[in-house]
């Protein structure tokens, strides 16, 4: 069996490289033959794009599998000449790992529109709130899965590091001042007029590392504006500091999975826009610690049991069909 999944746009964002790694692990993992990574359409990136060739649409393959937060209300613009294309060839298409952007029955219902007149072969979410707000819709063949970034543990090996022991602070725009310790956990306090450009390279005895998820496209000077920040187009980099470190404090939801699958402590703090959206339900399957409000490790139990679950739901589907 030949399967292409759509992703990409490492560059601007690296959170996309992590479920990107781990989407290939797992197809592998349940036996497909031949596993192709396809790029996101441009339109991801600048929806007034139109001479762009529709790779994706000219495939010939098994079946096309979307994946990541794609449920939401560019679908149709980005992807309706593609669903025509692929249904003329009589090639099916899926959703694995899929969330939603807002998290409404306003986008549910948009997206259950679509897929009314596009039916896919099957969905599989990456969190229970997405299956149930497209359920409600009535979008038929929904199943509640994981993030395909559950599988970075099986997708790649990072080196051990050589330095003093640190933790990192993963914050794009807006880097918080905080209080609190490990144990404790930490919280959000108000930046002061004095505060407002100084950043610590040591909190609570660790070497402070910086990294940031945003796009390579804003400038240098903006990106390495804070003391000992790491940035790259690639994930490894993120991966072996993320592994190695005493533990990481974040904003962003892809971080937090990474950290967790790789076997490090995280807290996901709300601190920018995008960190009040509702993505982080991703990870409330796999955790019995209170990673909201202390660095807390996944749960190796939970984790490893909704991987079998998922992979005996995929496997059954891809057999029937």
């Amino acid at each position: 069996m030949k399967v292409a999944y759509i992703g990409g746009l490492w560059s601007r964002n690296i959170g996309n490289a992590f479920y990107n790694l781990g989407t290939e692990a797992f197809l592998k993992k349940v036996g497909i033959e031949e596993v192709y990574f396809v790029p996101d359409p441009p339109q991801w990136d600048c929806m007034d794009i139109r001479n762009n060739y529709n790779l994706i649409g000219a495939l010939d393959v098994d079946l096309v599998l979307l994946t990541g937060p794609c449920m939401n209300l560019k679908l149709r613009q980005i992807y309706e000449k593609t669903f025509l294309s692929l249904k003329r060839k009589n090639i099916p298409f899926a959703f694995l790992s899929a969330g939603m952007s807002i998290y409404d029955k306003g986008e549910a219902h948009e997206v259950a529109k679509l897929l009314s007149e596009y039916p896919p072969e099957f969905i599989f979410t990456r969190d229970d709130l997405t299956a149930q707000l497209l359920s409600d819709a009535k979008v038929p063949s929904i199943y509640s899965g994981i993030c395909m970034s559950m599988y970075l543990d099986e997708s790649t090996t990072v080196p051990r590091l050589n330095d003093e022991k640190y933790m990192i602070l993963n914050f794009d725009e807006n880097e918080p001042v905080l209080a609190g310790n490990s144990e404790i956990g930490f919280k959000i306090k108000p930046r002061s007029y004095f505060e407002r450009n100084k950043y610590p390279t040591h909190i609570n005895g660790l070497s402070v590392i910086r990294t940031r998820n945003d796009s390579s496209t804003i400038s240098r000077h903006k990106i390495y504006s804070r003391p000992n920040t790491y940035h790259s187009d690639l994930p490894y980099g993120y991966l072996a500091l993320l592994k190695n470190a005493e533990y990481v404090l974040t904003e962003r939801v892809h971080t937090c999975a990474a950290t967790l699958v790789m076997g490090g402590k995280c807290q996901y703090l709300t601190n920018s826009n995008r960190s009040l959206e509702k993505r982080i339900s991703l990870l409330e399957k796999v955790m019995d610690e209170p990673f909201l409000s202390k660095p807390s490790r996944i749960s190796k139990s939970k984790h490893a049991a909704e991987k079998e679950l998922l992979e005996r739901k995929f496997k059954a589907l891809l057999s029937n069909s």
